[in-house]
């Protein structure tokens, strides 16, 4: 034990004889305690490009009472497409100007009629506007026909039982698919505007803010109150816009819900909805 030890004391000598040698003035820096750190510094440079696409994605609740709801954002609705794509002229210090009592709006290209105030944002000329429903059926419960809120989840005549989480595009008016929406989802993009010179338009551009205004009521008030009473207002949205395998269908394994297969449908309107250079907003309509 002895002969080990000092073994191991003439190899350290030596071995600190060796440093000091290569490396003189590195064993001189006094001893101090130090407390562990984490902290780095870490330098990026991160170029801001402008936003020139806007995906909305409105998720609304469709169970029962939710038809006033769906009411009161139909009616609002107009105003919210107007703001976004002829936006209020401000004046120098940034408030709204008024002619006769009523706001200045630029047009679709950021005009203002006056020449001299501006727009107070450059107004949206490439947009996609989409709706999922809370409804995403009953998860593999079995068929219940006792009136309880399950009973409305099950499978059976109701199409609203479990829209997948797939895009909503059946008007109110005309009782389906809405005509401007051939891809699931509405497309604002004036082929005249200079901000979408070389752009590749989107299967059917719509440029009239009336007409998009009024096939986005159309599938609002479409929705309807019919569907799942198990919401699911999150889940809806993140298997539309975020899950990467969302699943075809649910069966059950003994006691146990399975998910079986991949809904090929949503990643395809994924695909086509979501752009990755886009400002995404998801506005969440619950009850």
């Amino acid at each position: 034990m002895v002969r080990r030890l000092a073994k191991g004391i003439v190899s350290f000598a030596i071995a600190a004889a060796t440093l000091g040698a290569s490396g003189a003035g590195c064993l001189s820096r006094p001893v101090t305690s130090r407390e562990p750190s984490t902290k780095d510094s870490v330098t990026a440079t991160l170029r801001a490009a402008p936003i020139d696409k806007v995906d909305l994605l409105f998720d609304i609740d469709n169970s029962a009472s939710m038809g006033d709801k769906q009411a009161y954002l139909a009616v609002a609705i107009p105003d919210l497409v107007n703001r976004l794509v002829t936006p209020n002229c401000v004046d120098s210090s940034g408030k709204a100007v008024q002619i006769g009592g009523a706001i200045e709006t630029s047009d679709s290209n950021g005009n203002c009629a006056d020449g001299t105030s501006k727009p107070e944002f450059k107004p949206v000329t490439d947009m996609h506007i989409a709706v999922v429903t809370s409804s995403l059926g009953s998860r593999g419960v079995p068929d219940v026909t006792d009136g309880s809120y399950i009973a409305v989840c099950t499978t059976g005549s109701n199409k609203n039982n479990d829209n997948r989480g797939e895009l909503y595009d059946i008007g109110s008016a005309a009782g389906g698919p809405v005509a401007d929406a051939p891809s699931g989802f509405l497309a604002w993009f004036p082929t005249g505007a200079p901000a979408n010179d070389g752009k590749t338009a989107p299967a059917k551009p719509i440029s009239d803010g009336a007409a998009l205004a009024r096939d986005f009521s159309d599938i609002v008030t479409g929705v309807g109150q019919d569907g799942c009473g198990i919401e699911s207002q999150l889940e809806s949205w993140y298997r539309f816009l975020v899950q990467p395998d969302p699943y075809d269908s649910i069966t059950l394994q003994g006691d146990k819900a399975q998910w079986v297969g991949v809904d090929t449908t949503i990643l395809k309107e994924r695909r086509d909805f979501l752009r990755p250079d886009s400002l995404v907003a998801i506005i969440d309509l619950p009850d």
